[in-house]
């Protein structure tokens, strides 16, 4: 579904004009389904897109892309051998003078935060290839009638719900207050089973990932 059908879809829930609201207005409805979308993909990490490093002699951190959540896999792009994920015991371990080993490409990587990682080993001096990450990210707003959000369609239906909760709460009143609870006890449930969906197709691991 886009934005528009989105927006449609959460006030014909809400029992509302479709053309000319009463109660919320398109822009409300359309900022509480950004808020969704926003909730959803910080949580169950099931936006996944890929960036390329390049890699620079001697160099050990690199800085990754600002709406990285989690690393979920990364390649040499020459020949799509994997980087593996480590610890500082890890490197440790590989060798007492880790410091010092230079290879044609990195083995090894280590969070040292959300935007940041260390490759081990640093790249030799003519080394001038990429590597490729693939990683869970930020949600973007939508902002246009025909933006579309990710995932599978149990993602578009749980952005519905959650709007549908936070545009309730604006009443104020006993019955309004009842079915927002209804909406965000939907929308919770959707939640979980878009992880479980997101962690079961993780366990086939494929190079490219794309929605059925």
């Amino acid at each position: 579904m886009n934005f528009s059908t989105l927006k449609t879809r959460t006030l014909q829930k809400l029992n509302e004009s479709t053309s000319s609201p009463n109660f919320w207005s398109l822009v409300e409805i359309g900022d509480f389904l950004n808020e969704g979308y926003s909730d959803l993909a910080s949580i169950t990490k099931i936006i996944e897109t890929s960036a390329t490093l390049s890699l620079v002699a001697n160099q050990y951190i690199y800085s990754l892309d600002s709406s990285c959540l989690k690393i979920n896999r990364m390649y040499y792009e020459t020949d799509d051998r994997i980087i593996k994920p480590a610890t500082w015991a890890d490197i440790n371990k590989q060798d007492r003078w880790w410091n010092e080993t230079s290879f044609d490409y990195p083995k090894f990587w280590v969070p040292i935060s959300t935007q940041k990682i260390f490759l081990w080993p640093k790249a030799i001096e003519n080394e001038s290839s990429c590597i490729t990450y693939y990683f869970s990210s930020l949600s973007t707003d939508m902002s246009d009638d025909n933006d579309t959000p990710a995932g599978p369609d149990v993602f578009h239906s749980a952005l519905i719900d959650f709007a549908c909760a936070m545009a309730l709460l604006r009443k104020r009143n006993s019955e309004a207050m009842a079915k927002s609870k209804y909406f965000y006890e939907q929308y919770k449930e959707k939640r979980v089973k878009i992880t479980n969906h997101k962690a079961n197709r993780a366990n086939r691991t494929p190079r490219v990932r794309t929605w059925a």
